[in-house]
């Protein structure tokens, strides 16, 4: 499964989107996320592929995502 929800102005994820557990890979391109928490659901999506956060203001990311293991570089 896909999910494409960039340039929506979001500012964060709510705790129920870690329950997309057949989620394969998810762009949030331009979007508001300021600061590392507000991410963090993504955190839960054990079967992500493919992420993209480009253009999000991020200054980090979370050190959680380390247990991401099936998510690839492109």
């Amino acid at each position: 499964e896909e999910l494409e929800i960039s340039e929506n102005n979001l500012t964060e994820l709510f705790l129920d989107f870690k329950k997309l557990k057949n989620l394969k890979k998810l762009s949030l391109i331009s979007n508001n996320f300021s600061d590392i928490d507000s991410i963090l659901p993504i955190c839960e999506l054990e079967n992500l592929e493919g992420l993209n956060l480009n253009n999000c203001k991020l200054t980090g990311l979370p050190k959680k995502l380390e247990k991401l293991t099936n998510l690839k570089s492109t």
